[in-house]
């Protein structure tokens, strides 16, 4: 599964690919935590957002002319 908003991917922190899955199947406990599918590294969902959240921003960032670079 891939999580995204307005066009933005949450990529793994591991390997910064695309695809996970939920831990769910390892653990009944663990409804939040995914895995990634090609690094097995795991990631909790609000992580997930908050990277996508802070591309976002960058993006934007980017964007307006005049930005600071870095």
């Amino acid at each position: 599964m891939r999580f995204s908003i307005g066009g933005i991917f949450a990529e793994c922190a591991g390997c910064a690919r695309h695809d996970f899955f939920p831990a769910l199947a390892i653990s009944a406990g663990r409804r939040d935590v995914y895995i990634c599918a090609h690094c097995g590294n795991e990631a909790v969902y609000s992580e997930l957002v908050s990277r996508i959240g802070k591309e976002a921003v960058r993006r934007a960032a980017d964007k307006q002319p005049g930005a600071p670079i870095g």
